[in-house]
């Protein structure tokens, strides 16, 4: 294989487990973690366990994106244009402006979650519309996440004619 040649991604039975036992995983860890109260925090302070909540998964996922090249075939293998369809959900933002209305949340969350998670439900049906449309490939912004020896830019070789 060439260096700038994307690798067979085809199916990897390994990886898909291995990922679906790590989300299960976290997710049961955030669900206990919330219950006991670990992110709960007394007003005026900051919100450190959240903050590590957030930036923990980000980075442990690039540091194996990049030390792992199955991992990175793998994630560089998933349908972008599903994937970006099925933010879609999103539009559910709304709840947000409801609770809001309601006095259940305060306006400095809720205006800008609910109104940018309902422009991102809004825009997802066009933006996976647009990707599997013009056979685009997100891989080279992607790319750019591993190290510059690694970096294989996508490059299609038949187009459709939508």
């Amino acid at each position: 294989m060439h260096s700038n040649e994307v690798a067979d991604t085809g199916n990897h039975p390994a990886e898909t487990l291995a990922v679906s036992g790590v989300l299960a995983i976290w997710l049961a860890l955030v669900f206990l973690l919330g219950s006991v109260g670990v992110f709960v925090r007394p007003p005026g302070s900051w919100p450190i366990p959240i903050l590590i909540g957030v930036v923990a998964p980000l980075t442990i996922f690039l540091a194996v994106f990049r030390a792992s090249r199955a991992f990175r075939d793998f994630v560089l293998s998933v349908d972008l244009g599903l994937i970006t369809g099925i933010q879609a959900w999103r539009f559910a933002g709304l709840g947000f402006l409801a609770l809001y209305a309601h006095g259940v949340l305060p306006g400095l969350f809720a205006w800008p979650a609910g109104l940018g998670d309902m422009a991102i439900g809004l825009t997802a049906p066009w933006m996976a519309q647009t990707y599997t449309r013009t056979e685009r490939s997100f891989e080279p912004f992607i790319c750019r996440l591993e190290s510059p020896r690694h970096f294989r830019p996508h490059h299609r070789s038949q187009h459709r004619s939508d």
